[in-house]
C-alpha cells in the first residue's frame, strides 16, 4: 500500500471507490430479491468503512444503511428494517438524501398500519426536494384532507 501511495495512487480514493462497488452489488443483490447476499455486502461496507478517513463517506453510510433497511424489510424484519433507516436518518438529518429514507420509513410505517406516522414521513421529505414526483403522488395518497 505504502509503495503504490509512493507512486501517486490516492489509496484513500481506491478504498472509496471500492466501498461503492460493495454498495452496487449489494443493490444488484437486493434488486434480485437475493436479501442474504446483499447484506453480506453491505455488512462487509460497514466493516471496511471503519477504516477509511475520507469526509465523502458520509452518503455511502446514509445510503447502505437505508439500503439495508430496506433488505431487512425484504426479509420481513420490520423492526430491524425500521431500526436502520432510523439509524440512516440520524446520521445526518439536514443530508438531502434523506428524502429517500423519510420516504422509506413512511412505506414502512403505512405497511405497519401507522398511516399518520407515514404521512408525517412523506410531508418531511418532501421538504427536501420539490419535484420529486414519485414521493408526491404516494405523499398524496396518505394525506388525510
Amino acid at each position: 500500500e505504502k509503495k503504490l501511495a509512493e507512486s501517486g495512487i490516492d489509496i484513500e480514493r481506491k478504498k472509496l471507490d471500492q466501498l461503492n462497488g460493495l454498495y452496487v452489488l449489494a443493490t444488484r443483490m437486493f434488486i434480485s430479491k437475493e436479501f442474504q447476499p446483499a447484506l453480506d455486502f453491505i455488512n462487509r461496507l460497514e466493516t471496511e468503512s471503519k477504516n477509511l478517513a475520507n469526509e465523502n463517506i458520509e452518503n455511502l453510510e446514509i445510503a447502505a444503511l437505508n439500503l439495508k433497511g430496506l433488505i431487512f424489510w425484504g426479509m420481513n424484519q420490520k423492526r430491524l428494517a425500521e431500526d436502520f433507516l432510523k439509524k440512516a436518518f440520524y446520521r445526518n438529518r439536514k443530508n438531502p438524501l434523506q428524502r429517500y429514507v423519510l420516504r422509506n420509513i413512511g412505506l414502512l410505517m403505512l405497511a405497519n398500519g401507522e398511516k399518520s406516522v407515514a404521512e408525517q414521513m412523506m410531508r418531511l421529505a418532501t421538504a427536501f426536494k420539490q419535484g420529486y414526483t414519485l414521493l408526491e403522488k404516494e405523499y398524496e395518497k396518505v394525506k388525510t384532507p
